[in-house]
């Protein structure tokens, strides 16, 4: 038990290091004595759609980064015997997809380590579902101490396998809160300036996201009224093509942090139309940057980060008329969108890489006893 506040030796096991969650992690090591390495596989083992084309310097604070050449279709002895040398207390693991993720969580666990999964699935009730759980039970008892949920639909996932109490940790997804707030403190401390005329759409160019069905409302919202919003889009995706040629439509491409807090600063409101989201990092991204957010009821973010009507609206998938409606009351000025953003932007500040990295800190005490001291260079950074 590491009751002195030495050095804890941390291992992050992720399909592709996202930049969010490099942000609480960097937050994390800043605080804390954490001795970080991240394994992923090499972009070679990587599907296309799971490459972030992010600049690199965005993850060379990182200590240790172990791109893994076999992969994680199957076991890993390459991970394993790695992870034999470094003896981490504990472990991140991004679920329990990848076949060499779990035998080397069952490895840890068997060696003394904490693991900890993540898990942004939502509970939904079907058949399938139900009877997943069963099996899931099983598998995850091996694999996890704990599990570390976005929200509370995914937290209803959670406890049916098995997980409540001090197994089950809350809140694990946060935005980059500090770099996007800088937007919304900028707009909001300046109530004389106008509001930006401009919607923006931030995700994946695929079906499941809603392309189609905002394309479909955005053609009819431009037939509506007399001046129309643009629609800013960014992302890469099967579906880029059906955005060329779209008149008011502008095509960002992907976007990195700096790129994104642009857009942010440039557009007026926030959309995402999804068909199926478990919960949406970006609606924590442009709530930060105090954007109203309009999304579906499917999001999962939408329960902790979208008030009906106050910091946006809530919609059902694929309601294209519905969607056109909220559109033009954004153009129309029926909206206090300066308002709702004002909201957008409070609801956002509960989560936080500072308030990830100071949990992750809290819930180690509480589930093994593992007290990280916090570095007395952080304290004096922040005075």
């Amino acid at each position: 038990m590491n009751t002195t506040g030495e050095m804890l030796r941390l291992a992050v096991l992720w399909n592709e290091l996202p930049q969010y969650l490099a942000a609480c992690l960097r937050e994390l090591v800043e605080r804390y004595p954490v001795d970080l390495t991240v394994y992923e596989p090499g972009s070679a083992a990587l599907p296309p759609r799971d490459r972030h084309p992010y600049r690199e310097e965005t993850f060379s604070w990182i200590p240790r980064r172990v791109k893994l050449v076999s992969g994680v279709g199957e076991r890993s002895r390459e991970l394993e015997e790695d992870l034999d040398q470094f003896r981490p207390r504990a472990a991140l693991v991004c679920g329990w997809a990848y076949p060499a993720y779990r035998s080397a969580a069952r490895r840890l666990r068997a060696s003394g380590a904490l693991v900890v999964g993540a898990c942004d699935n939502n509970w939904a009730g079907s058949i399938r579902q139900t009877v997943g759980v069963l099996a899931g039970r099983w598998l995850l008892g091996r694999c996890f101490d704990a599990l570390w949920v976005p929200g509370e639909r995914a937290a209803r996932l959670a406890v049916r396998l098995g997980y409540s109490g001090e197994r089950l940790w809350h809140g694990f997804y946060a935005g980059d809160y500090d770099r996007f707030a800088r937007v919304a403190r900028k707009r909001l401390a300046a109530p004389g300036t106008g509001w930006p005329s401009r919607f923006l759409f931030v995700g994946r160019l695929e079906k499941i996201k809603g392309l189609e069905t905002l394309l479909v409302a955005y053609r009819r919202y431009r037939r509506s009224v007399e001046r129309p919003w643009e629609l800013w889009c960014a992302g890469s995706g099967s579906l880029a093509g059906l955005l060329e040629g779209e008149p008011g439509i502008r095509r960002l491409g992907f976007l990195d942090p700096e790129g994104l807090e642009v857009a942010f600063e440039s557009c007026g409101a926030f959309v995402l139309p999804s068909l199926h989201d478990p919960w949406g990092v970006v609606i924590h991204e442009a709530a930060s940057a105090g954007l109203p957010v309009f999304c579906t009821r499917t999001c999962g973010a939408s329960v902790e980060l979208v008030q009906d009507g106050l910091s946006g609206a809530l919609l059902e998938p694929g309601d294209v008329a519905a969607l056109v409606r909220v559109l033009v009351r954004c153009s129309s000025g029926d909206y206090d969108l300066r308002a709702m953003g004002e909201r957008s932007f409070r609801l956002a500040g509960r989560y936080s890489p500072a308030q990830w990295a100071g949990y992750f800190a809290g819930a180690l005490d509480r589930a093994a006893g593992i007290k990280l001291h916090r570095a007395a260079s952080a304290d004096s950074a922040r005075t």
